[in-house]
């Protein structure tokens, strides 16, 4: 009879956990926010471009073109919010950088810069931990390459603003 139970039990929760979670479709309203942002900020980059932190405002322009593109990454209902976020964090770089003022040069901890490939000429965007402590000295930079597989190298340099 516990025999029985178990596989009930078990049979239950495999049905439970293998059932999608339904799909969040951006609403019109929603869907016209983010275009609007998305044309404010693609207007933006295109004075810049050519500027040496161009890529570290185009690749916020690259993400809204993605989730545009790719309507099923919605997922919740607070990725419309996220995304709106990162078009807003586009433009206010955008209008930093036109006015001659980049803040997020000179920032300290969690930051989102990019370059553009040599290999193909896209957009790449990499992540910093910039230290609290960091005064412009040079520092240690552990730098983690190709994803999250904690079998591959380490590479440490040294970095200097």
């Amino acid at each position: 009879m516990r025999t029985w139970l178990c596989l009930i039990a078990t049979a239950a929760l495999t049905a439970q956990v293998q059932q999608p979670s339904p799909r969040y479709y951006p609403t019109d309203q929603e869907k016209h926010e983010i275009y609007s942002r998305l044309a404010d900020l693609t207007a933006l980059t295109g004075k810049l471009e050519g500027n040496p932190l161009y890529p570290d405002i185009a690749i916020y322009q690259k993400a809204g073109d993605f989730i545009l593109a790719h309507p099923e990454e919605f997922v919740k209902a607070s990725f419309v919010k996220d995304t709106l976020d990162v078009l807003d964090k586009g433009i206010a770089r955008a209008k930093e950088l036109a006015v001659g003022s980049p803040s997020w040069t000179k920032s300290k901890g969690r930051l989102v810069r990019a370059y553009r490939s040599t290999v193909d000429g896209s957009l790449q965007p990499y992540g910093l931990i910039i230290p609290e402590t960091y005064a412009g000295q040079p520092i240690r930079l552990d730098i983690w390459m190709h994803g999250t597989n904690r079998a591959l190298k380490r590479s440490r340099v040294y970095y200097s603003a």
